[in-house]
């Protein structure tokens, strides 16, 4: 898949391109075999020829992420659970 991190980078940056020309959208549409309840705050990138390529964005965040049905959705959870975190953590500073 990718060789090392610099490769996710260039691969995070060329999807982030893609989604500001419109070649890529960003979709309401966990993979099927897919669950948890994270999935109501990702998106999945999808091509506009209907392929998939391994990436979802962070619906808190924007954050472009690397996601692949074979390894699973550990990191993606993990993302989504830091990102609530720090969301709430903000929402209860401000309220002060």
């Amino acid at each position: 898949m990718f060789n090392s991190k610099k490769d996710i980078e260039r691969k995070k940056k060329w999807v982030i391109e893609k989604l500001k020309t419109d070649e890529f959208i960003a979709i309401v549409e966990p993979p099927l075999p897919s669950h948890g309840s994270f999935w109501e705050h990702l998106l999945r990138v999808k091509h506009l020829n209907n392929e998939y390529p391994s990436f979802v964005k962070c619906r808190l965040c924007y954050e472009i992420l690397l996601f692949s049905i074979s390894n699973g959705t550990s990191t993606s959870s993990y993302h989504f659970k830091n990102c609530l975190d720090e969301s709430n953590t903000r929402k209860k500073q401000q309220n002060f």
